[in-house]
């Protein structure tokens, strides 16, 4: 099994955590507060842990053209997005507003992860 991209600092995932296990690739982001944070599957998948990270919706339902690479905090806390290779991105909860995305235009390399900028927009790449 892969490896987690990144490491949430206060979203530790010991225990039962088969549902997560069930996907190849995992990525994780922490929430607003100090305890907590979502798992995002490269499927769609979301898991939140933690009582600062809500389950805000998912991806998991939708047939997805290229897999999630990525999952981001809203720069507020209370929301994320879903960023998947082809440059598709998916914003859930009220501090995630949808900007666009780059789902359906042809890319020359594939996103392969995201990181805010310091204006807080999101820099893919």
């Amino acid at each position: 099994m892969a490896r987690p991209t990144a490491r949430a600092p206060g979203c530790s995932l010991r225990g039962p955590r088969r549902a997560a296990e069930q996907s190849d690739r995992r990525h994780r982001t922490r929430a607003g507060g100090a305890t907590g944070c979502w798992l995002a599957s490269s499927d769609g998948g979301v898991f939140s842990f933690g009582s600062n990270a809500p389950f805000l919706g998912s991806a998991g339902a939708l047939t997805l053209n290229e897999p999630v690479v990525a999952i981001a905090a809203a720069p507020t806390g209370d929301g994320y997005y879903l960023v998947a290779s082809d440059g598709g991105v998916f914003a859930y909860g009220p501090g995630a507003t949808f900007q666009g995305s780059m789902g359906g235009q042809h890319l020359n390399q594939p996103i392969v992860g995201n990181r805010r900028g310091s204006d807080d927009r999101r820099i893919l790449g």
